[in-house]
C-alpha cells in the first residue's frame, strides 16, 4: 500500500548544494510501505509561479506492529519452567570471541587494537546466560481467524510486544505459525526477524508468511509455550 502524502519544505537549496530535511509520518498499517513517487514543487525565482515535476522514488519500508514496551510480562508458573540456562553470544561479563564489525553492533564493543592490526573494525562477543526458551503461537489458528480484523491486529501487536520485552530480558524467543516455525533464537538479529515475520503476516495468506518453512519444532526440542 501507498503511504498518505507527506510534505516538507525547504526555504532554499542554493545552486549546486544538497539539502536534507527529516520527515515524520505515521504508518497507516503494518507491513509493507511504499513511497512510489516524489513531487518537487517550486516558485523560483521570483514567487509568482508555481512549477512541479512528479520523481519516480521506488522506495519500500517494512513497518512493524505497535510496540508496547509497557507490556506485562507473563509468570512462568511452577511446572512450566524454562529450560536450564545455557552459554550464548550476547551481552554478559564473559569475554566469547573477536568478529567483524556490522552495522548495528554497539560502537562501545570495538576492539581497537585488534581493529588496528586487522585493518577494519571488529568487536567483542561476550558470553551471557540465556534463561528461558520461549516459543510463541498464534494457535488455535481457526480461532485466530475467526476474530474480527481489529482483534487480529491487536493479537499480532501483543506478541511482537511480548518477543521484544522478553528478547530485552535476555530470553530466546521462537515463534510459531501455520507453515512457518522459528526456532526460539536470543540477540537482535533474531527478534528482528521474528517481529518482521509478524509485520509481514497476512492472516487470510498464510503463504505470504516470511520464515523458516516448518510446522513443528524441531525434534528434541525444549521450551515454553506461550498461547494467546
Amino acid at each position: 500500500k501507498t503511504v498518505p502524502r507527506c510534505a516538507v519544505y525547504l526555504p532554499l537549496i542554493p545552486s549546486g548544494s544538497e539539502r536534507s530535511q527529516d520527515m515524520t509520518f505515521i504508518p497507516p498499517h503494518r507491513g509493507r510501505v511504499r513511497f512510489d513517487q516524489v513531487r518537487l514543487t517550486t516558485t523560483f525565482p521570483f514567487g509568482l509561479f508555481a512549477k512541479t515535476a512528479t520523481l519516480p522514488f521506488g522506495k519500500e519500508l517494512i513497518i512493524y506492529p505497535a510496540i508496547d514496551h509497557q507490556v506485562k510480562l507473563p509468570e512462568w508458573p511452577q511446572g512450566i519452567a524454562a529450560v536450564e540456562s545455557r552459554p550464548e553470544r550476547g551481552f554478559g561479563p564473559t569475554f566469547w570471541g573477536l568478529r567483524a564489525f556490522v552495522p548495528g553492533d554497539y560502537p562501545r564493543l570495538i576492539h581497537w587494537r585488534a581493529s588496528a592490526r586487522q585493518g577494519t573494525l571488529m568487536v567483542r562477543e561476550m558470553e551471557r546466560e540465556v534463561d528461558h526458551q520461549i516459543l510463541l503461537s498464534l494457535a488455535p489458528w481457526e480461532k485466530f481467524l475467526a476474530l474480527p480484523d481489529s482483534q487480529q491486529e491487536t493479537v499480532i501487536a501483543l506478541a511482537a510486544s511480548l518477543a521484544w520485552r522478553m528478547s530485552e530480558r535476555g530470553d530466546a524467543v521462537g515463534l510459531q505459525l501455520p507453515g512457518t516455525f522459528l526456532s526460539p533464537e536470543p540477540g537482535r538479529e533474531a527478534l528482528h526477524r521474528l517481529v518482521r515475520t509478524l509485520a509481514l503476516l497476512d492472516p487470510h495468506t498464510v503463504s505470504n508468511v516470511v520464515g523458516r518453512e516448518a510446522t513443528t519444532p524441531i525434534a528434541g526440542s525444549s521450551f515454553s509455550v506461550l498461547q494467546w
